[in-house]
């Protein structure tokens, strides 16, 4: 996948939406691109590996011969009620829930999945058609505007990019397009040689003025392209040399910056420059009904290219045949768009489907029949996303918050909170114990991070700390602030469509209950949240976070200075964490970043900010016969281009 700028991926629920972008269980970021059988990073917690030789005074990274790249809400409506009593099996404290493990199951992770395609092309079918799952039917095809997952699904297989991800999930140069990148020893500057031959789809030549005019347009204020821009500030410039030249200039050597750079390149010809008639009708373009009917029907430089759209139905591309890098196995691929998780299901045990995202319940409980058996398999891996309860700790007069301000409060609730008992009923061993904002197997994970246990009387102990006094008559605690008491009783906002939210307030209201606290929850629908969150005018809210391509990413969550009007929601201030984010990412020595990011992943979870609950895994289920598949921490398809890795064999050819 191609990166989107972004930061971070907001996730709306265990199989549900994001914020600027999706993670794949419901990731992409904002920016991102985010899984091979095995884990695809570095296990040992080293720093990613270098990329690139030093040569002299200049980085040379010279390319083999083409090989292909390795890889929204309804209606405002508000329900607001009391979280019931929730009717599940107490766990004690100190049991602890493992990350489930497929085991002997022959429908889990099977190694037929992770098969890779035979030298001999005569052993695969060539003409066959993937039938692939959308939840959504995507806003547009246009790269500058891309905002969910689902639209990056369909344009990953259209455009293609000067540099991607390998199945380990490190940056690298995208050999299909790339000859050759030059870095001078100062790695302020980077000259680009494409490929001669490149083509778009409609056979114009693809050129380095193509290349130029894509940042040209994603640095161009008057085109809203926010979540591509971001980390643009570090290019000074970005110049076509000549017909298959472009010249990157940095303002400073940053590790960041080639995190910054996974973008499809647009094509000048149709979009047009600053002189052509077409922009100088709409600069931004986005509004005219020209760049509308671009972004329904895109002219790419991809693996496939675009045949027809019917909204809400399907979305269909056909293998290009003059693609300048590897040829996918695949013919055609259909995105059927389907809304409901059921009836996707329902048709995948039909054989309408070959892949689909199936839900912890449906992977846990509905996908164990004989139909399913029949048709599918299922897949499991751990990523890097992770679900929370945000604490709004706001200090702004006016704006100030009553309970969570308290850095003994935040640890309280977490000390309060039953998460074996949210693991085994809600996510049915499919995740773990989130320990922060980095996972396990991440460089920059630190392993010194300890767990905040389920201890109801050490909650107990630290709101006695606080200050808050239990009242004999109703057993809920008060506390007198500016003369006036306040009970503690708060609202927990959750995402609309939530598929954990509910049962998880029903079990922390619970544990609340014990320690004398209050809980309600509200439901609303996402951008009456988003408003509700960027307004500092809530309590608490659960929702997810994905860790995007670089760390840096996690920047704009909790550096200061995005507290008043940036993602750091929860108003999150400390001096230490500011000033590591600011050192990492001037450090271009790989391990002495990865200890800053270690340090910052302790201090924030020492702080509970966020409550964090738990770090979820992605569940897929494929028709048997596809082969092929790569997982990332970021999940299924976010090492790109891992759709044309899939294949089949001829024998099992169906359409």
């Amino acid at each position: 996948m191609k990166m989107w700028t972004g930061l971070l991926v907001l996730l709306l629920a265990l199989a549900g939406c994001s914020y600027q972008g999706e993670d794949p269980q419901g990731e992409k970021t904002g920016g991102g691109a985010a899984a091979p059988a095995e884990t695809a990073t570095d296990n040992t917690g080293k720093a990613p590996p270098a990329e690139e030789v030093e040569n002299g005074g200049t980085t040379v990274v010279k390319t083999a011969a083409p090989a292909g790249k390795t890889a929204v809400p309804p209606g405002k409506t508000v329900e607001e009620t009391t979280s019931s009593s929730a009717t599940v099996e107490k766990l004690p404290a100190e049991e602890s829930s493992d990350i489930y493990s497929p085991g002997k199951d022959p429908l889990v992770n099977p190694d037929s999945l992770f098969e890779k395609a035979p030298e001999d092309p005569g052993k695969i079918a060539r003409d066959e058609t993937l039938v692939r799952y959308l939840k959504s039917d995507p806003g547009t095809l246009n790269p500058l505007f891309t905002s969910s997952i689902y639209e990056s699904y369909v344009e990953d297989t259209l455009f293609d990019s000067l540099f991607t991800f390998n199945s380990d999930f490190e940056w690298i140069v995208n050999d299909s397009m790339v000859e050759s990148l030059e870095k001078t020893e100062d790695q302020k500057t980077w000259t680009v040689k494409l490929r001669p031959g490149l083509k778009w789809h409609d056979g114009h030549p693809l050129s380095a003025h193509d290349v130029a005019f894509t940042w040209d347009a994603i640095m161009d204020d008057e085109v809203p392209t926010k979540t591509l821009r971001t980390g643009r500030d570090q290019l000074k410039s970005v110049t076509a040399l000549d017909d298959l030249t472009v010249r990157f200039i940095h303002k400073e050597a940053l590790p960041t910056g080639k995190w910054n750079m996974l973008y499809s390149i647009l094509p000048k010809h149709i979009i047009g420059d600053k002189d052509n008639a077409n922009r100088k009708e709409d600069h931004s373009l986005k509004k005219s009904p020209y760049y509308l009917k671009y972004a329904q029907a895109p002219v790419g430089c991809g693996p496939y290219k675009f045949v027809k759209w019917e909204r809400n139905r399907k979305i269909v591309v056909e293998r290009w045949d003059e693609y300048h890098g590897r040829k996918p196995h695949f013919k055609r691929q259909i995105f059927k768009i389907v809304k409901d998780p059921h009836q996707a299901l329902n048709l995948f045990k039909k054989g309408e489907l070959d892949e689909i995202e199936i839900t912890p319940l449906q992977f846990a409980t509905q996908t164990n029949d004989a139909n399913f058996a029949k048709l599918g398999v299922k897949a499991f891996h751990p990523t890097w996303s992770y679900y929370c309860v945000g604490w709004n700790a706001t200090m702004k007069p006016g704006k100030s918050n009553p309970f969570f301000t308290d850095r003994r409060v935040r640890r309280a609730m977490a000390h309060a909170a039953n998460i074996q008992l949210v693991l085994k009923n809600l996510t049915y061993g499919l995740s773990r114990q989130a320990s922060g904002i980095f996972q396990p197997g991440a460089w920059m994970y630190n392993e010194q991070v300890r767990l905040l246990a389920y201890d109801i009387g050490k909650a107990r102990e630290l709101l006695d700390e606080a200050g808050w006094e239990v009242n004999e008559n109703d057993g809920v605690r008060y506390k007198e602030i500016d003369g006036e008491k306040v009970k503690f009783e708060f609202t927990l906002l959750i995402p609309q469509g939530s598929t954990l939210g509910p049962g998880f307030a029903a079990i922390f209201s619970e544990d609340l209950a014990q320690i004398g606290v209050s809980l309600k929850q509200q439901t609303l629908d996402f951008s009456a949240l988003l408003d509700r969150l960027r307004g500092k005018n809530y309590e608490a809210f659960m929702l997810g976070w994905s860790t995007g391509t670089d760390p840096d990413t996690n920047r704009n969550l909790w550096h200061t200075e995005e507290a008043e009007s940036g993602r750091n929601f929860v108003s999150y201030t400390n001096t230490r964490v500011d000033e590591l984010f600011e050192l990492s990412r001037r450090e271009l020595d790989p391990v002495k970043r990865a200890g800053h990011f270690k340090e910052i992943h302790k201090l924030i979870y020492d702080d509970q900010p966020y409550m964090f609950i738990l770090s979820r895994a992605a569940t897929w289920a494929f028709h048997k016969r596809i082969r092929g598949v790569t997982f990332s921490p970021r999940g299924v398809f976010s090492v790109y281009p891992s759709h044309l890795d899939w294949w089949v064999r001829k024998e099992d050819q169906l359409r």
